[in-house]
């Protein structure tokens, strides 16, 4: 179960992962009180195969991360073209540790600048990986906060 008990399966499934996305981040944006999670959708329908727990997996941690800098916003805007789901997640937090010279390092196994475990990034970059996408931090970021793009590749 996570955090917005919302109903998930650990088998995959062939589905629209755009609206299950929104339905997810709708069911889970009451959970964070704190923060005002949204979303925008460009484009259509995503249709591929995922597993719903691991999706969720991947939404909270980036949810929680985003709160552990003190986001009170976070925006994931959703966008599909050219065989590809991208999804832009920016926070209006903290921000980056200055001293982090490469910002992919983030995903890296243990690695934590807060009171975390350091595996929150990682395990997401592993299940983002696992269904044929990637995960990363842009050189561009807004001027407070910090930016991730995921894409996914069918």
């Amino acid at each position: 179960s996570t955090l917005a008990n919302f109903r998930m399966d650990s088998e995959r499934i062939s589905a629209d992962l755009v609206s299950y996305i929104s339905q997810y981040l709708e069911a889970i944006s009451s959970v964070y009180a704190n923060v005002d999670v949204s979303w925008e959708l460009t484009g259509s329908e995503y249709k591929c195969e995922f597993s719903p727990i691991e999706i969720g997996l991947v939404l909270d941690n980036l949810i929680a991360n985003s709160s552990k800098a003190r986001a009170s916003r976070i925006l994931f805007v959703l966008s599909v073209g050219k065989g590809l789901l991208t999804m832009e997640v920016t926070d209006n937090g903290s921000g980056l540790d200055g001293s982090i010279d490469q910002p992919n390092r983030v995903f890296e196994k243990g690695f934590s600048r807060t009171r975390g475990s350091g595996l929150g990034l990682y395990i997401t970059k592993q299940v983002v990986e696992s269904l044929g996408g990637d995960i990363a931090i842009p050189a561009e970021q807004p001027e407070r906060g910090l930016r991730i793009v995921v894409r996914f590749a069918k």
